[in-house]
Formats: C-alpha cells, sequence, structure tokens
C-alpha cells in the first residue's frame, strides 16, 4: 500500500502542501497532518525542512537516486542540498525559465549530483536524458517544478495547466516510464482557497480561488488517481 504524509508548512507570506507518497503495509491511503513553526528566518526554515524531508524519505536508503524537478528553484535547491547532506545521489531538472544555477552552486560542485536543462513537459527528451545519465534506478522523484509567478497564471490560465498541472502529469508519465515507486509532491494551501479560520486536514469545500489553486488541487487529483496503478506497483 501507500502512507500519504502531509505536512502544512505556514508563514505570513507562503505556505506550501506537501505529500509524501511511499510504500508500507497499509491497504489503505492515510494521512498525517504534521504542523510546523517558522521561528527563523525563512532561509533557514527551509533547510531545516528540507533536510526533515530528506531523512523521513532517504533513512536507511544512503546512495540511492532521487530525481529533483525544479531544482533550480528556491524551495528545490535547498531540498537538493539536504538530500546530498543526507548520503543520496541527486539529479536536478529544471529549464531555468524561474530558477537559477545560482541556486545550485554548492550542488553543482558534488560529485553526487547532476544536472539536467529540460523542460518537464517534453517528456520524451526528459526520459532520454534520465536514460543516458542514470548508472542505477531512480528511487524517489521529488516534484517541485511548477508555475511560481501567480500574476502570469491569472493573465492566461494557460500558464498553470502547462507549468503546474502537466508538468506533475509528465512527472508521474517519468515515475511509469522509469518504474518510480516513490514520488513527494509539492502542493499548495492554495487549493483551499478563502477561509476565515486556521486550515487543518479537514477543512472543506476545497474551493481555490486562482489557476495555480486549482492546478495544484488538479494535481493532487492525478497523483491519486496514479495511486491506483503504477505508484502502487
Amino acid at each position: 500500500g501507500i502512507r500519504l504524509s502531509m505536512a502544512e508548512l505556514t508563514t505570513e507570506a507562503c505556505a506550501a502542501r506537501f505529500f509524501i507518497l511511499e510504500n508500507d503495509c497499509h491497504a489503505r491511503i492515510s494521512k498525517v497532518l504534521v504542523s510546523l513553526s517558522w521561528t527563523c528566518d525563512i532561509r533557514q526554515s527551509i533547510e531545516s525542512i528540507g533536510l526533515g524531508f530528506a531523512s523521513l524519505m532517504t533513512d536507511g536508503m544512503a546512495g540511492h537516486i532521487n530525481l529533483v524537478t525544479g531544482a533550480a528553484g528556491f524551495i528545490g535547491s535547498h531540498l537538493v542540498d539536504s538530500l546530498l547532506q543526507a548520503g543520496q545521489h541527486v539529479i536536478g531538472l529544471d529549464n531555468l525559465s524561474l530558477g537559477s544555477l545560482d541556486n545550485l552552486r554548492l550542488a553543482l560542485a558534488h560529485a553526487r549530483f547532476q544536472f539536467l536543462e529540460a523542460y518537464l513537459n517534453d517528456v520524451k527528451r526528459c526520459e532520454q536524458l534520465l536514460e543516458s545519465a542514470v548508472p542505477s534506478p531512480i528511487e524517489t522523484i521529488w516534484h517541485f517544478a511548477a508555475n511560481s509567478d501567480i500574476a502570469a497564471g491569472a493573465v492566461d490560465p494557460e500558464v498553470d495547466l502547462r507549468n503546474t498541472f502537466m508538468s506533475t502529469f509528465q512527472a508521474l508519465a517519468l515515475a511509469r516510464c522509469f518504474g518510480i515507486r516513490k514520488f513527494a509532491f509539492a502542493s499548495s494551501s492554495a487549493i483551499y482557497g478563502a477561509h476565515a479560520d486556521a486550515l487543518t486536514e479537514e477543512t472543506g469545500p476545497l474551493l481555490p480561488i486562482s489557476n495555480y489553486g486549482a492546478m495544484k488541487l488538479a494535481s493532487e487529483a492525478i497523483i491519486s488517481a496514479a495511486l491506483e496503478t503504477h505508484l502502487l506497483q
């Protein structure tokens, strides 16, 4: 089965939902809500969060290979650093449209890191690059690639359709192609829409008020469907 673990991370400025899918003995999907208080600056918080998730997903798996999409973004790059710190091999994939190689300056000097510049929606090219770059099976996909320009998504709904939802769809296609069983997804509290009270796992209905939130919610749905097919195998 699959266990679905979720952490809701909030500050005044930003919020994120993280789904971590991993094999265990449960026959049904369960959800765990973990609240974290950000008491230091955002950069330090992201680093500690990344290390915490890296430890959760890689305990006893030193040397295994991880694929991080959106690796050159702010959060993705900190996760890359944390995975490397945990003794993992990491392949970072990013098209650099919004991310920056400067965020990966430490990782690029690391022997256990490879960077692939590619557009995730060009799944055939991604498959070709991964086939030539990966010496052994990828253990986990960490999917952070998404549109982070919310204003652009409001002007043109296709921006989030392409870069938020379809990037998730294609990341799942890569998981199927390469037989990858573990898939970690960075969602968003934007899926909830406007609520006056504090968010909990029971908060609903889910009525996003932005294209970004709608495509993150759609991404959660397609991941849920994938649990019944290739992520369960």
